[in-house]
């Protein structure tokens, strides 16, 4: 029985013959029309690799975690996502920040009537808490300096946090010396040296407010836990490889633009880590909303009635391979970088998703640079030039010369070289497991090395112990893939977190003096023409001298719902944001 017949059943009981008569004319007429029922604000949204590796913001560090971090817990200021320029809007606080002319003083008022969803009030306490646990975490010349109860050394056997890179100084001092309460609502945070970066670094996960009444002040979340925030979504409970549950707040602020509590019944993150499946079942009505996608698919998903595809252009998420710079010298990675088959795996392992990326920085951050002389850009393949950096070298030359190999010599040779029992090298390439297109990649890498004779195994691991190895095994890897999406827009994230010497996640081991030396004055320097200069340097130093990675390719943003989700912002900086999606 059809659900209107089903209103017009009981109507009868209420009403009678003759009143369900009059209805029916009525219906016929267009004089009454016939309304079903309001879909349910229970929102499912397809999370591929979605596990969370960290539940506390101040030491999570991974997208998938970040993900679930931001709809719990707000930071002063946020990139707007409406604004195809993504100007930062202040949000926790009520305008940007008074700074002192020597560029170390930000005095920031934040809004009122907030709470946390403990009922803890938000002001200015609550925020100078947080700010010092985040500094706590790094653990600076054992916290001495930091107001009580943060003023103690981490415990023997708590990592400092790996954000460290994000929130320091070239000497290793934190960023931020101390912040002030000036009135109940009314914060100074005082840098120990300018940043050029420090607005949008506010705007960052780590940067959010926590309760002091729920939150474990000397360690870290569990993910056993409950995070505490003042977002518009409370956390409700996480189950590895199966999902993510949060529930609304029904007391949350509203935003800046006072929208007041999410519309959403429920959000709940599925956990599905094969992408097929996942859009499998986007069309099958079990997944609302994505922000993953396969080229594959979309031919499927435009022809659905019931499914709405985007593709919103660039995206600002970057692929790349890094090399462990100790194992692996320049000649080999040169070798490397210039025997790849950068277009077979844009074009077919990523099916045309993701455009070349010659560059650490992707296109639409500042200062990006490609135009310099990059491996195999824009689309070539060059075996040639990659072999002639072996036979040119004289460890290497001396062995291929040794095996009877020229530069003459057929890809046979070069191939019963890397497969025979003495390759001219052997590594590992590490991937996270789920991720097939890293899995492949991985294989046409060790495809196209075998034609300058090295060996490449292909390794996968859990996304967990890969994250674990390239920050604490990281002697264990000659090569692995990762994927980047900015914390922040500015060109120092792309930099510093994977190359400066002191990051946790520079575990690719990379450390070249004049580099260095850059990445510390991009930190410190807020001259845009100066840092312009800093920026093309750096870039040039990795692209046409040290290659410290494959740089591959940066996305493109397809995002896909069923048709009814509305408020859904797609966004190049793969933010997910739910307060304002609701179903129509």
């Amino acid at each position: 029985m059809e659900k209107k017949n089903v209103a017009i059943v009981i109507l009868a009981v209420i009403l009678g013959a003759s009143g369900v008569g009059n209805i029916l004319l009525g219906m016929q007429l267009g004089l009454i029309e016939v309304v079903p029922p309001p879909k349910t604000q229970d929102m499912i949204f397809g999370a591929v690799s979605g596990n969370i590796v960290w539940l506390d913001p101040h030491m999570s560090y991974d997208t998938a975690s970040n993900d679930v971090i931001d709809q719990i817990v707000e930071q002063l200021y946020q990139f707007n996502l409406s604004d195809p320029s993504f100007g930062m809007i202040p949000w926790l606080a009520t305008d940007f920040p008074t700074i002192s002319p020597n560029g170390l003083e930000y005095t920031i008022s934040l809004r009122t009537g907030i709470k946390y969803h403990d009922g803890t009030d938000f002001n200015a306490t609550t925020m100078k808490w947080s700010l010092d646990r985040l500094m706590y975490f790094m653990n600076y010349s054992s916290n001495a300096d930091l107001p009580a109860p943060f003023n103690v050394p981490l415990p023997e056997g708590l990592l400092p946090t790996q954000l460290g890179i994000l929130y320091e100084q070239p000497d290793g001092k934190r960023v931020i010396n101390r912040t002030e309460i000036i009135g109940s609502h009314t914060i100074k945070i005082v840098l120990n040296a300018p940043k050029g970066s420090f607005m949008p670094v506010l705007a960052y996960t780590a940067s959010g407010a926590l309760s002091p009444t729920s939150t474990p002040p000397l360690r870290y979340y569990e993910l056993s836990e409950k995070l505490v925030g003042t977002g518009p979504f409370i956390y409700k409970y996480y189950v590895a490889d199966i999902e993510v549950k949060f529930d609304p707040n029904p007391d949350y602020w509203g935003t800046p633009e006072n929208l007041g509590p999410t519309q959403l019944t429920s959000l709940t993150y599925s956990i599905i880590p094969d992408l097929t499946t996942m859009l499998q079942g986007l069309l099958a009505g079990d997944i609302d909303l994505t922000d993953s996608m396969l080229a594959s698919f979309i031919p499927q998903l435009e022809a659905d009635p019931d499914v709405v595809v985007i593709d919103a252009g660039n995206s600002l998420t970057i692929g790349w391979i890094t090399f462990n710079y100790l194992r692996i010298n320049v000649t080999m990675r040169k070798a490397i970088a210039w025997c790849y088959n950068y277009s077979y795996v844009i074009d077919v392992v990523t099916e045309g998703l993701n455009l070349r990326l010659p560059s650490p920085i992707p296109w639409g951050i500042p200062f990006a640079n490609y135009s310099l002389n990059a491996p195999n850009y824009p689309d070539f393949v060059d075996y040639t030039t990659a072999r002639n950096f072996l036979l040119n070298d004289a460890g290497y030359g001396a062995t291929l010369a040794a095996a009877g190999i020229t530069i003459a010599s057929p890809d046979s040779a070069w191939i019963a070289l890397a497969t025979g029992l003495t390759p001219l090298e052997s590594y590992n390439y590490s991937w996270n497991i789920g991720n097939d297109v890293a899995r492949d990649q991985g294989e046409r890498l060790a495809f196209d090395m075998e034609k300058i004779g090295v060996k490449l195994t292909v390794i996968g691991k859990a996304w967990a112990d890969h994250l674990d190895d390239i920050v604490n095994n990281r002697d264990e890897l000659d090569l692995y893939r990762l994927g980047w999406a900015p914390d922040y827009l500015d060109p120092e994230n792309y930099i510093n977190p994977m190359y400066d010497n002191g990051s946790a996640t520079n575990g690719g081991n990379f450390w070249e003096y004049d580099v260095q030396t850059l990445m510390d004055d991009g930190l410190s320097e807020t001259d845009p023409v100066k840092r312009k200069y800093i920026y093309d340097e750096i870039q040039r130093l990795m692209v046409e001298e040290y290659l410290p990675a494959l740089f591959m390719y940066t996305g493109r943003n397809f995002d896909a719902w069923r048709v009814g989700v509305k408020g859904w912002q797609p966004n190049p900086l793969a933010r997910v944001w739910f307060h304002p999606v609701y179903f129509e």
